[in-house]
């Protein structure tokens, strides 16, 4: 979202047992921004396992800025959810398949699944 306005915020809870609490801005549409690594990285533990994904990406803290690309000792980056990490966790997904937007499709399937399908996910390549 190239014009995201920056003042807003939102906040929606969803408790185990189905309770929704919104506060804010919650009916506006938000770009997820670097929450989007923690979908990448679930859907390649889904598609690939943690034993694969973990033989690419390392699983620890490192300590060091989001867009730090510096690389564990064994050559990984430290977790999946650094720039670093995020990219080699991205290169996992969907590997047979060469349509760009199928794979985008994939992400956007989970999303609609964890969400319960409320919230409709806008054209990701629009940013």
């Amino acid at each position: 979202m190239k014009n995201a306005d920056s003042d807003k915020f939102a906040i929606s809870v969803c408790t185990v047992d189905g309770q929704t609490f919104n506060f804010g801005d919650f009916t506006d549409s938000f770009s997820v921004q670097s929450i989007g690594k923690t979908f990448a990285y679930t859907l390649a533990l889904i598609e690939r396992g943690h034993e694969l994904v973990h033989s690419h990406v390392g699983q620890e803290p490192s300590g060091k800025a989001f867009n730090d690309f510096t690389l564990t000792k064994k050559g990984l980056p430290y977790n999946p959810v650094t720039n670093a990490g995020s990219i080699i966790t991205c290169s996992l997904l969907s590997p047979h398949e060469t349509d760009i937007e199928k794979k985008l499709q994939a992400i956007k399937d989970l999303l609609g699944r964890i969400s319960g399908n409320i919230y409709v996910v806008e054209d990701m390549m629009d940013v």
